[in-house]
């Protein structure tokens, strides 16, 4: 609720108690009385339940302190004790949590109970955390008086910071009777960049060497992925030079870069 819906709210009130007071001037009956005190009373309390600290509280959050991996729930335990005693009708705590963190939408939403000085534990999960780096700037806290005509809120800045690191892959490795290398990997295949070239990938096969699976692939697709490679066509190229044709200084000065002294 915005200051201005609060103001004319407020407003409203202070206009209906007037009103009804200028009734019971001119009526002069009980029930016209009766009701200037009703009013005159509730308005005693709103005023009061605006300027109160009824949100004053205090709010801490603990998760887990395992390692955080991509795809599982994330528990998180959060801690509300409000400071001020005053008669209220519901307390509303939102978790203010980044939609990116999970892979389903999140309205983290829990009602408190309106006792004064009652430690709330809230207990929750966030499902499907995806892998990166988030923050939880804090949690929200809103309170309604009992007619539900007036709500405070407040921002509670309890950061938590999170590292959520990427799934593991399962992938179910060879024996080391079905690789290839007798369960050592050593380089056996010369695979220097100027005589073989990476041109794709395939499914894994019994007895491909590991140092040539292709381990980006294989996460991709879920499966071990073994490089395919080409060999480079070495050409061997001869020049030929005819000096019997040409004279020696014509022949220079035709390739002046190549030949910068005569060659005997």
């Amino acid at each position: 609720m915005t200051k201005w819906q609060i103001g004319w709210r407020y407003a409203v009130l202070l206009i209906t108690v007037t009103a009804l007071w200028i009734y019971a001037r001119i009526d002069g009956g009980n029930v016209a009385s009766l009701l200037v005190y009703i009013m005159a009373g509730l308005t005693v309390y709103w005023t009061l339940f605006l300027i109160w600290p009824v949100t004053q509280a205090i709010a801490t959050r603990e998760v887990s302190n395992k390692m955080l991996i991509a795809g599982t729930d994330l528990p998180v335990s959060l801690r509300v004790r409000r400071k001020y005693p005053f008669l209220i009708g519901a307390v509303d705590v939102t978790e203010a949590v980044p939609d990116t963190l999970s892979e389903e939408p999140l309205d983290i939403r829990h009602p408190l109970r309106a006792h004064y000085r009652k430690v709330e534990h809230i207990d929750y999960l966030i499902p499907s955390i995806r892998r990166g780096l988030y923050q939880i700037p804090g949690c929200v806290l809103e309170i309604r008086d009992p007619f539900g005509l007036f709500m405070r809120k407040k921002l509670y800045p309890v950061e938590t910071y999170l590292a959520v690191e990427p799934a593991r892959l399962a992938v179910q490795l060879p024996h080391e009777d079905d690789r290839g290398d007798g369960g050592i990997s050593p380089v056996s295949l010369d695979l220097r960049q100027s005589s073989f070239t990476v041109v794709g990938v395939r499914e894994y096969v019994s007895g491909d060497r590991m140092n040539q699976i292709d381990w980006k692939s294989t996460a991709k697709r879920q499966g071990l992925m073994t490089k395919t490679f080409e060999r480079e066509q070495e050409r061997e190229t001869t020049i030929v030079f005819d000096e019997g044709t040409v004279s020696d200084e014509n022949f220079e000065k035709v390739f002046p870069c190549w030949l910068p002294q005569r060659i005997n």
